[in-house]
């Protein structure tokens, strides 16, 4: 999957690159994103506090393709969105 990363020594902070597909845990889905923002908090504060190689993202919008394991979410298939500071939606 291509993910925008964070990389302290970009001039912009940010690079666009090709990451491993992500391995949720049993109670969290996985969602093929259609839309993402870049809202104020995470470009001007997470950033500067993030590691290198992590992958912000807290709002988006897509499809669930994998359904949490556990059962406690929406099934393959269902569009939703994303709020909340754990991020992945830049991927």
């Amino acid at each position: 999957m291509k993910a925008l990363v964070v990389q302290h020594d970009h001039p912009l902070g940010l690079r666009l690159v090709e990451c491993p597909d992500p391995m949720p845990e049993s109670d969290q889905a996985l969602v093929r994103l259609t839309a993402t923002t870049l809202n104020f908090g995470e470009v001007v504060y997470r950033i500067a506090a993030a590691p290198d190689g992590a992958v912000l993202g807290w709002d988006a919008a897509g499809v669930i393709v994998q359904p949490a394991a556990d059962g406690s979410g929406p099934p393959a298939g269902t569009a939703v969105v994303t709020t909340g500071e754990h991020g992945g939606g830049w991927a």
